[in-house]
């Protein structure tokens, strides 16, 4: 196994031990559900909503939502705000991966026949998203 392939194995296998301890406790007590600070909206959460740094480094990849649609965020976090819905008809077009402060891979994308990118987490997408980290 290579090293994309590696990382992408033990993402699948903690995101699973993840699940399952986040099924276990309320779900207040799951940090994906806001940012770092849990202050959804104010200076701090913009502050992590805003990754610096991707770019379109992977020329070659591109997916599908593994379900029917998901908001297309601003940042690699589920409390980030977005401004478009995707759909699982949406040709995405990866640009690379970031690990959030949850060790979380996200994938900065963007649909296919437009100008619109976003960051979409990686266990929603039907590859595990780009094997280009940012």
């Amino acid at each position: 196994m290579n090293g994309d392939a590696i990382r992408r194995t033990l993402a699948v296998l903690s995101v699973g031990i993840l699940a399952a301890a986040a099924l276990a406790s309320p779900a207040s007590a799951r940090p994906e559900t806001s940012g770092p600070t849990g202050a959804t909206g104010s200076a701090a959460a913009l502050a992590y909503c805003s990754l610096e740094g991707w770019g379109d480094k992977d020329k070659n990849d591109s997916g599908h939502l593994t379900r029917a649609a998901e908001v297309l965020r601003v940042g690699p976090y589920a409390g980030c705000t977005g401004d478009y819905m995707i759909y699982d008809t949406n040709l995405l077009y990866y640009h690379c991966y970031a690990y959030n402060s949850y060790g979380n891979t996200w994938t900065h994308v963007r649909i296919a026949g437009t100008n619109i990118s976003g960051w979409v987490w990686d266990n929603i997408l039907d590859d595990l998203g780009s094997n280009v980290q940012c």
